[in-house]
């Protein structure tokens, strides 16, 4: 029993608080920007005084930027959103192909391919279905084919592109852009 209640005054006497079986909690470091200096009050008393001073003097970050630094931000933005335009992976015409190979044998054989919807390869198929370089003679015999089990609004674009492409007797629907485009003017 003696040597229990020893173990008690130990951890009374360590935690600070009086609190028996609590372990002694680390003080808390002070802030470095906070400096306290004690001064001499006119009674005599010690009296605690804080001076808060920033971390990093002088104005903030936001204050500094001036409309040099805003010019070079919008161009470098500009520069990255370039390239990211010119680095944007084209699919491959064969990618597609292969999906709608894929796509007719499931529909022969009855479901035992490997086939699985893509979207991104549906849209792709969708808005290169009239251009012989990118779709081949073949595949666009495929294509058809898929085209008959579409559905909803993108059935509904096909619809109206096909008939304009008749309209117009296979002149293209719109016209291509141009390598590089005219620079807007800048105004002062």
């Amino acid at each position: 029993k003696k040597a229990k209640a020893a173990e008690r005054s130990v951890v009374e006497n360590s935690a600070g608080d009086g609190d028996v079986g609590k372990a002694a909690r680390p003080k808390r470091k002070k802030d470095a920007s906070v400096t306290s200096d004690y001064t001499e009050s006119q009674e005599g008393h010690g009296v605690k005084q804080e001076n808060k001073q920033a971390a990093t003097p002088g104005p903030s970050k936001k204050q500094i930027i001036t409309s040099a630094d805003k010019v070079r931000a919008r161009r470098a933005r500009q520069k990255r959103h370039k390239l990211a335009r010119e680095n944007v992976k084209m699919k491959d015409p064969e990618v597609a192909a292969e999906y709608l190979r894929l796509w007719a044998a499931r529909k022969d054989a009855g479901g035992e391919s490997s086939w699985r919807f893509n979207k991104a390869t549906q849209a792709w198929l969708l808005r290169h279905a009239y251009e012989p370089e990118r779709v081949a003679h073949d595949v666009f015999l495929i294509l058809l084919r898929y085209l008959d089990g579409l559905r909803g609004a993108a059935r509904d674009r096909m619809r109206a592109e096909a008939r304009a492409v008749a309209m117009l007797q296979g002149a293209p629907l719109k016209e291509e852009a141009p390598d590089k485009p005219e620079e807007k003017q800048k105004k002062k």
